[in-house]
């Protein structure tokens, strides 16, 4: 499936062979900005206009949750690769959720009020890493929020890439060099 968001309050949902539109979802948290499936595909998440964040059910072409109303605008947003979770920056915060129960299940403020760019969960959900406008890599623990590591970065970087195993990360940053650390724990 592919999916793209408009300012008409809709969704559109197509098949990626073929180009079919399965469904148009409604919405109403104005245009939608930033869409994603969860990793069972079985979930969409959009941001919107109206600072919230917002989880639809693919098959029903429905909203089952607001998760967020109004927090703001949110950069960027990833969930697990079982589909269970959804981490999203906002303001000086991270927020982790449980995608089946549509709420908040962690809220980690970070250090010095820094701002969130991106965020990223290892493959067996256990780590979240997230970078920030500074380059800052940090990497939490996502069952209780713990901060892991912390490493200086060299202004803003991009998303935190996990290798498969989870076993490094990589981060580029406004520098344009390629950063690979281990990991292990």
């Amino acid at each position: 499936m592919a999916t793209g968001g408009s300012s008409d309050g809709f969704i559109k949902v197509f098949e990626v062979n073929g180009g079919r539109k399965i469904s148009d979802i409604v919405t109403s948290g104005g245009a939608s900005y930033t869409l994603r499936f969860t990793g069972d595909g079985k979930h969409l998440i959009a941001s919107h206009a109206d600072g919230s964040l917002r989880l639809y059910n693919v098959d029903r072409s429905a909203e089952v949750a607001v998760l967020e109303p109004g927090i703001g605008y949110i950069p960027s947003y990833e969930t697990s690769k079982d589909g269970k979770l959804l981490a999203a920056p906002s303001g000086s915060t991270l927020r982790i959720y449980d995608i089946a129960q549509a709420r908040l299940t962690q809220k980690i403020t970070l250090p010095g009020g820094s701002t969130p760019a991106f965020v990223s969960f290892n493959p067996n959900g256990r780590w979240l890493a997230s970078t920030d406008q500074e380059g800052q890599l940090r990497i939490w623990e996502v069952a209780g929020g713990k901060l892991l590591l912390s490493l200086a970065g060299n202004g803003p970087a991009a998303r935190p890439a996990w290798s498969s195993k989870g076993r490094s990360i990589t981060v580029v940053g406004a520098d344009d060099i390629v950063r690979v650390y281990g990991v292990r724990r």
